[in-house]
């Protein structure tokens, strides 16, 4: 299967597996730099109130609440027909896993690491990547498709859970789908080349790919659902900033002006004793009175100190500076400045301004990032619940040619 890189529904994002639970709602710049449209998942912001308020729908009443939606009615009674006779790759509690939505699943996920090796999808070297093991001696392909897998096995408990609670989409969300949908349309100049590619590039029809946002709509959904039932105490949220101060903690603004050593990429070949002169030269400057900003535009090594002047603002932790410059920062007061010898090289050092954070400034950031944090855990709950658990056919996994 050829898979490229023109369409980026939520699909896509959910499939980068990062700790974020609600990466379905997210989106990414496509490789050929298209507009991306919105997606059901993203649209999707129903609370929980106005989600217990929706009775289950059945499929009439379905396709009433679309009557005057974007896209034709016939069209969504055809999506919803049922699936198109091929097994399923897997089963939740009786509930299929489809080959389309496993497939297409599969050709995103690939075409995600494809666009960050820069490997061209369908080239001899993209077949290599895949039959190659991983860090742990894991071939790629097997990695791809077990991460695929816990994805759709995801999608389906949620979807269960979801239709237990009496929580279905209704009509903004379908509204919503049919946004994206006719977004799609319009992007690719039609639905005829809008199927050709979903059929060429994933390997689903625009019936699966209709199927496919609605089953993320109704994650988010129940996503919503279950947040408006969690909550987080102020002082838990003060324990976590207080225990991390690397990322929340108190910022200081430098300014540095890079020489660096004999054989480091130096602007002219001289010695090590010669780069640490000119950085005893540009430290005198400053402590005579010359503004910091304007001599790293003017000497610095440092890649782009030219436009930024050798501004850093860094925290504690900061990944990015030598721990040499990190302690002096934190150690000395706005308007001081030092000669550091790394092993990158000589830093002129001048602390700009020191930026006080408080708890107030991260309180609700983190009170939703524990939220979060607290419904990853109610999901995990969900998909070791053995009512829930994933039966997969490997002999039709196997068989498929992705």
């Amino acid at each position: 299967m050829a898979y490229r890189y023109r369409i980026n529904i939520a699909v896509f994002v959910s499939l980068l597996f990062t700790a974020c639970l609600l990466a379905g709602c997210g989106a990414v710049n496509s490789a050929d730099g298209g507009d991306i449209a919105v997606t059901a998942a993203e649209a999707t912001t129903q609370t929980a109130a106005s989600a217990a308020e929706t009775p289950a729908a059945t499929e009439p009443e379905t396709v009433e609440l679309i009557e005057d939606a974007v896209v034709d009615a016939d069209f969504i009674k055809t999506a919803h027909s049922g699936a198109d006779g091929r097994p399923p790759v897997a089963k939740v509690a009786g509930l299929d896993v489809t080959q389309p939505e496993y497939i297409f699943m599969m050709n995103k996920f690939k075409s995600g690491h494809m666009l960050n090796t820069g490997i061209t999808a369908g080239a001899d070297e993209d077949v290599n990547f895949w039959i190659k093991t991983n860090s742990s001696g894991k071939m790629r392909l097997d990695e791809a498709r077990e991460a695929v897998l816990s994805e759709m096995h995801k999608l389906k408990a949620c979807q269960l859970i979801a239709e237990e609670r009496g929580i279905s989409l209704g009509h903004e969300e379908i509204e919503n789908i049919s946004t994206d949908f006719m977004a799609q349309e319009y992007r690719f100049g039609g639905r005829d080349e809008f199927e050709k590619v979903l059929l060429e590039d994933y390997g689903i029809t625009l019936e699966d790919y209709w199927r496919i946002s609605e089953l993320l709509a109704l994650r988010q959904m129940l996503f919503d659902s279950e947040m408006e039932s969690i909550t987080v105490a102020e002082e838990d949220a003060r324990d976590y900033f207080d225990k991390n101060p690397e990322i929340f903690g108190d910022l200081v603004k430098i300014r540095q002006i890079l020489f660096f050593h004999e054989g480091d990429g130096v602007k002219n070949q001289r010695t090590e004793e010669e780069s640490k002169k000119l950085a005893e030269e540009a430290l005198e400057s400053i402590e005579a009175g010359s503004d910091a900003a304007t001599l790293a535009r003017a000497v610095s090594e440092e890649p782009n100190a030219s436009t930024t002047g050798g501004e850093h603002i860094i925290t504690r932790g900061d990944q990015y500076e030598p721990e040499e410059v990190l302690i002096w920062a934190f150690g000395a007061q706005p308007g001081d400045s030092t000669l550091i010898e790394t092993a990158y090289g000589y830093y002129v050092v001048y602390l700009d301004d020191k930026l006080i954070r408080s708890f107030e400034d991260f309180k609700d950031d983190i009170l939703s990032s524990l939220r979060d944090s607290r419904l990853a855990e109610n999901v995990a709950v969900w998909m070791s619940d053995p009512a829930y658990a994933l039966v997969v056919n490997e002999e039709i996994i196997s068989g498929l040619k992705i």
